[in-house]
């Protein structure tokens, strides 16, 4: 009889040889708890009768011991790989609020429960060869997050995942933070639209760390990703546009190019912007800048930036096609730049060369 975890180790396995990094959510609890081998009515444990709501909380009974034991076995099975992040929990505020409205963290009791989840992982590790990153889900949007919960609720956390997170509350909000800001679910938005594109965009020129949407093309059936409308439900929409992947992909790519390591958002470095758009200047002091624009129809801007030769490219976000290029010497002032007609989004590189 082969491990129980045969699948679990293949599927592993697949993704480090495709240098693919996984998450791997360890809880979740909603309106689907009924359904969890946990669930009093689904086990001959004699496990404790609770509500969704108590699940993730450390008053759930005999529920967490199993939770612990869960908890450490996947961590000590998971160890061996180098391309794993572990995720405590998946939307722990889901129908377990602390305050009403969209934007709401999970209650006391759960930022207890997460941090008592991150001290299992924590110390199952310490005897093991590797150690991982451990992240969870913060909220939908961005809040603030308090340097008292920091260093206690989350002082094992490396990574804060958000959701529905348009305009980068989370990145913006957080940037002192010396923790990964994460955008790893969004939706909610027309099926095939550029808003996908543009949220990544702007997420990751705002000093954020990582962006993925729910990306409905992959389905059972179209595990190529060609899976089409068919899938989405009237009241919830996720990406189907078959062309978005690649679109990030340009995303990535870009990012790739520049070395933003030593780059952050900075805005002082925009001396005048002229157009209507929204604009995400990515800076590193005197040698590279990059500027995304969303909105308008034509960029112009004008850069502080020191005396020399510049390389100035404008690209389109969605495959980088280059739609113009020169090379500026500046001998003093500032650079003043006249941007192509775009329609959605445009993008500005500009390059000290020799």
């Amino acid at each position: 009889m082969g491990s129980r975890f045969e699948r679990l180790h293949q599927f592993m396995s697949l993704a480090q040889e495709k240098d693919i990094v996984v998450e791997a959510v360890l809880f979740f609890a909603g309106y689907l708890y009924h359904h969890s081998p946990l669930h009093h009515t689904n086990n001959i444990n004699g496990t404790s009768e609770i509500t969704a709501r108590q699940y993730l909380t450390l008053q759930n009974g005999n529920i967490l011991i199993r939770q612990q034991q869960y908890c450490t076995k996947l961590v000590e099975e998971l160890n061996r790989y180098d391309n794993l992040i572990f995720n405590v929990a998946n939307e722990p505020w889901f129908d377990n609020q602390e305050h009403p409205g969209f934007a709401s963290l999970p209650p006391l009791a759960t930022k207890k429960w997460i941090e008592r989840v991150s001290d299992w992982i924590v110390k199952t590790e310490r005897a093991l060869p590797k150690k991982h990153l451990i992240s969870v889900d913060y909220t939908n949007e961005g809040q603030i997050i308090p340097e008292n919960e920091l260093k206690t609720f989350f002082k094992n956390i490396s990574i804060f995942n958000h959701h529905y997170d348009r305009n980068a509350c989370s990145a913006k909000l957080n940037y002192r933070v010396d923790r990964v800001m994460s955008f790893n679910e969004t939706g909610l938005m027309p099926p095939v639209t550029p808003q996908y594109r543009i949220q990544g965009w702007k997420y990751i020129f705002s000093g954020g760390a990582l962006y993925n949407n729910l990306d409905y093309t992959f389905q059972v059936g179209h595990e190529d990703g060609s899976g089409g409308t068919n899938f989405t439900c009237e009241w919830y929409n996720g990406c189907i546009d078959q062309s978005m992947k690649f679109q990030l992909a340009a995303l990535l790519n870009f990012m790739n190019t520049i070395n933003f390591i030593k780059m952050k958002p900075d805005y002082h470095a925009v001396a005048l912007n002229y157009g209507d758009e929204n604009i995400y200047p990515l800076v590193w002091e005197g040698c590279e800048y990059a500027v995304y624009f969303e909105g308008g129809s034509r960029a112009k801007i004008k850069l502080h930036v020191p005396a020399g030769r510049w390389q100035v490219r404008w690209l389109n976000p969605s495959d980088l096609k280059e739609l113009s290029t020169e090379i500026i010497e500046l001998e003093q002032g500032s650079l003043d730049l006249l941007g192509p007609r775009y329609q959605e989004d445009v993008l500005l590189s500009v390059k000290s060369t020799p």
